[in-house]
């Protein structure tokens, strides 16, 4: 019975009070608002980020050569190739010297101008193999990719945006259009859907004109190789693979540096890197909340300095301190639970409106709320026990004689 007197005291005492009462719930509903809505976007962005990566598969890898190489160094460069088109040929044959490596793709990127029509198409040029498909997942929006018996033929395949810039020129199907790239030209025989990228792979494929490693090769023999993607088999073990792939290429090329990144060491960094990003936006929601209790403390206080006779009463006719530093309590209390589970409430709709605008899918993180609403919590009683201990230590006596 004594704790619904103190429930029903507290209500009565924050009723009377409702301006500061107000004030200080949305101290605390702006902070919960902030923990919950921000930590909630961290976990959709955390999401967003490996659902989009884990579409490509997690068996993905690439190998790119260190360009930091001192060949300087004793390096017989007679055995060890920098990575043109003599290198990328050697990279082919990894499926079938490397266990568990389903398919090889090099790429190299040729910084040349591309005409179509007389007019210049900003479109950087990728040099790469039949299989850059598979292992990029892309999706033929019309004609086809190129083939392994492209290899000669000077045939291109242009991504979604090109495709685009050849339709806005008056062509209304592309197929058999021709394009200048540097002195060479090549004939479309196929256009990308648009893609939505992915961390795993850095080409701006919606923006790029494909061809064959071969072609590349005709016109462009300096040809660099920046990537070289693979396929790993279902199941394999990608660290083994890692050591097996370094193995074959420091017998093949000594001296070659190489860095070989896995999906599975991807999604690790990712998945660490998106964790620390939600608690920093966490962190900064609880820097709200403090404010927010800050809030209650002022609005305790003042309270306390004018129900000092009250107070003084209260004592004087047999209450005990505890009775008046729970009541105190309970008044904070009330103050951060309405706060918080308010708090909660418009994160809600908060969270599914940012959803909405960026096409994510929409994810409200169960541990935010939980972490919203306690925390909440805590402020208020954190922030209500001094208000609490300054009420009970009032002396009665001199409280009613200075009243």
């Amino acid at each position: 019975m004594k704790w619904k007197f103190y429930w029903r005291e507290a209500l009565n005492n924050l009723w009377l009070s409702k301006l500061r009462s107000i004030l200080a719930i949305i101290g605390i509903l702006v902070g919960s608002a902030a923990v919950v809505t921000l930590v909630s976007i961290g976990e959709m962005a955390k999401y967003k980020a490996l659902s989009e990566f884990k579409t490509l598969g997690m068996n993905l890898a690439s190998l790119v050569v260190n360009q930091n190489m001192d060949f300087n160094a004793g390096i017989d460069l007679t055995r060890t190739l920098i990575p043109d088109y003599n290198y990328a040929q050697s990279m082919l044959t990894l499926a079938t010297k490397v266990a568990n490596i389903q398919e090889v793709a090099p790429v190299a990127t040729l910084s040349l101008p591309a005409y179509y029509a007389g007019k210049k198409l900003e479109a950087p040029i990728i040099a790469t193999t039949y299989s850059y498909q598979t292992l990029a997942n892309l999706q033929i929006q019309e004609g086809r990719f190129l083939h392994r018996l492209d290899r000669n033929n000077y045939f291109c395949v242009v991504g979604s945006d090109i495709a685009n810039q050849l339709k806005n020129n008056g062509s209304n199907s592309i197929i058999g259009k021709e394009l200048q790239l540097g002195n060479a030209y090549f004939t479309v025989i196929g256009s990308i859907k648009p893609w939505i990228g992915n961390a795993f792979i850095s080409n701006n494929v919606n923006g790029s004109v494909f061809i064959s490693l071969a072609a590349a090769h005709n016109f462009a023999p300096n040809l660099y190789i920046d990537t070289t993607l693979l396929q790993l088999k279902p199941d394999s073990d990608p660290d083994q693979i890692e050591t097996d792939v370094k193995n074959f290429l420091a017998a093949k090329f000594p001296g070659l540096e190489v860095t070989v990144k896995t999906g599975k060491q991807l999604i690790v960094s990712m998945t660490h890197q998106k964790n620390v990003f939600t608690w920093m936006l966490g962190l900064i929601g609880g820097i709200a909340l403090l404010v927010g209790g800050i809030g209650i403390m002022n609005v305790m206080l003042v309270s306390v300095t004018e129900r000092r006779r009250e107070i003084g009463i209260r004592l004087a006719i047999g209450a005990r301190r505890a009775d008046i530093q729970i009541m105190f309590l309970c008044e904070a209390i009330i103050l951060a639970t309405i706060g918080g589970v308010t708090g909660i409430i418009i994160s809600l709709f908060i969270t599914r409106i940012v959803a909405e605008f960026l096409t994510w899918e929409f994810m409200f993180s169960g541990s935010a709320v939980l972490i919203g609403f306690f925390v909440s919590l805590f402020t208020g009683i954190f922030f209500g026990i001094y208000p609490a201990y300054q009420a009970s230590k009032l002396n009665p006596i001199d409280v009613l004689r200075a009243e």
